[in-house]
């Protein structure tokens, strides 16, 4: 009795790459390039690190500016009231004059 034969299609090996039989290589995940790997937890909190120093200047220099803009309204009020007062005694010693007849 002669033994039946089996014959094993193998696929050539060409290029160095296994033949797909047209399906394909991979598990179905697109390789991760350097344009969408995602960037480590170390390099997101320093990221996140940097982006929150670079708001708290940002804040600092507003703060700076806003401080800036309130002492020129304080000066400005300060200087109103010191005139206010001149034409308010102005004015009293103008009524004291006129009462006295002069």
């Amino acid at each position: 009795m002669s033994e039946p034969t089996t014959t094993t299609n193998i696929n050539a090996v060409s290029n160095g790459k296994a033949s797909t039989n047209g399906h394909t290589v991979t598990n179905g995940h697109a390789k991760a390039d350097a344009s969408t790997r995602k960037p480590s937890n170390r390099k997101v909190a320093l990221q996140d690190l940097a982006a929150l120093i670079e708001e708290a200047e940002k804040l600092r220099t507003a703060a700076h500016d806003l401080m800036c803009q309130a002492s020129g309204v304080v000066k400005g009020l300060k200087q109103h009231r010191r005139q206010n007062r001149a034409v308010q005694q102005t004015i009293a010693q103008l009524r004291t004059l006129k009462s006295l007849g002069v």
